[in-house]
């Protein structure tokens, strides 16, 4: 009889890791995208910078690594140039100058060190616009059109380049509108041990996603294995001062996905730059808008207020400006919803202590539940499946503040 049981309970736990593979749509093969063409045409030694240190920036720009206000800041140049890649279709995307809105100002002025304008905006309003921007999240799971998880932005979007595709860090993709007026940094979610890209970024998703996403550096309970060292012993106790520490370590996404910004600013210093992503990717996208001033279009994100409180993110002078962050997702997927939680979830069979549920900016809620009957399940986490809602979808859901919310209310957070 125990041993039945064993074999049962074996069977529901890979069943329900076969349905968390839907966090990412992964990648096929580690294929590099091209070789880097040198400068000058002489050899030159290529620097590397690992996940440990900086990641790694495959085009000619100066870094600026990002710090607090009045500390000192620190800059390197990387010699490398750029090969455009380019690939065209159909579909079309609106985009709304923020400067003919009566009641919208631009925000700021492209300087790059966090005082930058809004020039404009996505047309969130537009489903084709949306569908442009949910290819492009699908998309930064693939290195390159060749892999078989590329997915077909379309016009008028032409491919610039990949983000971390040779290391186990950040990855992703960059986009640039025909005219080179705007570009889109997309930003790849988690990849989960069921991924067909074993050799990828799984460990170091699963460290950030439980750093980004748990009340206290994933500690569900005394049998869990911690991310950082910040829980403090007694029952229900964290150091907020330990948790703002590790999220601005050098090693994590935080920081990491800031230096994919500067560099991109630094390669488009003229053109508007947005943002997207899919999951773990879709919450780094909106930290890093909140951090610049910039707009996220973003799917299926885990609940990212709670980290963007601990990094104390700036306020911008304008007080509408989280009007500018729009998560899109439905009701039927338990990460955004904020309910794959609790010993018995599939997350935390998988590994993960998904516990925060609120969200910055607006939410864009599409009530599957309600409207085509869809139990929960993370089978609608997937960016496939959300591509799909928002094609059936006769238009794209409203968008709207966040109902009042708040995570990890029995946790007390010491600054010390």
């Amino acid at each position: 009889m125990f041993v039945l049981w064993q074999q049962a309970y074996f069977l529901c736990y890979i069943s329900i890791l076969f349905w968390f593979r839907g966090a990412e749509s992964s990648l096929l093969s580690q294929s590099k995208i091209n070789e880097i063409r040198q400068a000058n045409g002489t050899a030159r030694s290529r620097l590397v910078f690992y996940l440990k240190d900086e990641i790694f920036a495959p085009f000619t720009t100066t870094h600026v690594l990002h710090s607090d206000k009045g500390a000192r800041r620190s800059s390197f140049v990387h010699n490398f140039s750029l090969p455009l890649f380019s690939t065209m279709s159909s579909f079309t995307v609106n985009s709304i100058d923020v400067s003919n809105l009566g009641d919208v100002e631009q925000v700021s002025e492209g300087d790059y060190t966090g005082n930058r304008h809004l020039q404009r905006i996505p047309d969130v309003a537009d489903k084709q616009s949306v569908l442009s921007f949910a290819r492009m999240a699908a998309s930064a799971y693939a290195a390159d059109e060749s892999s078989d998880d590329w997915v077909d932005v379309g016009a008028p979007w032409n491919r610039s380049l990949g983000i971390g595709w040779d290391f186990d860090g950040v990855r992703g993709q960059v986009f640039v509108e025909t005219t080179g007026s705007v570009v889109v940094i997309a930003l790849k979610g988690s990849t989960t041990i069921l991924s067909r890209d074993r050799t990828g970024t799984y460990q170091n998703d699963m460290i950030n996603d439980n750093l980004l996403f748990s009340c206290c550096c994933g500690r569900v309970s005394y049998k869990w294995t911690t991310v950082c060292d910040c829980y403090l012993k007694d029952t229900y106790t964290c150091s907020q001062t330990c948790l703002a520490r590790e999220l601005r370590s050098k090693d994590k996404y935080y920081e990491a996905s800031l230096r994919v910004f500067l560099d991109v600013a630094k390669l488009y210093p003229t053109s508007s730059i947005w943002l997207t992503g899919h999951s773990l990717g879709a919450s780094l996208s909106s930290l890093i808008a909140q951090t610049h001033g910039l707009p996220a279009l973003v799917f299926g994100a885990p609940g990212e207020k709670l980290a963007a409180s601990r990094l104390h993110l700036p306020t911008w002078l304008h007080p509408d400006s989280e009007k500018y962050i729009w998560h899109f997702g439905n009701t039927a997927d338990p990460i955004f919803m904020g309910t794959c939680n609790g010993p018995l979830s599939a997350c935390a069979i998988g590994g993960y202590a998904m516990e925060s549920q609120c969200h910055s900016g607006l939410e864009c809620v599409y009530d599957t539940v309600a409207d085509k009957g869809f139990e929960m399940s993370l089978i609608y986490h997937r960016i496939a499946k959300i591509i799909e809602i928002i094609e059936e979808y006769d238009r794209p859901a409203e968008c709207s503040k966040p109902m009042s919310c708040q995570d990890c209310y029995l946790w007390n957070f010491i600054r010390d």
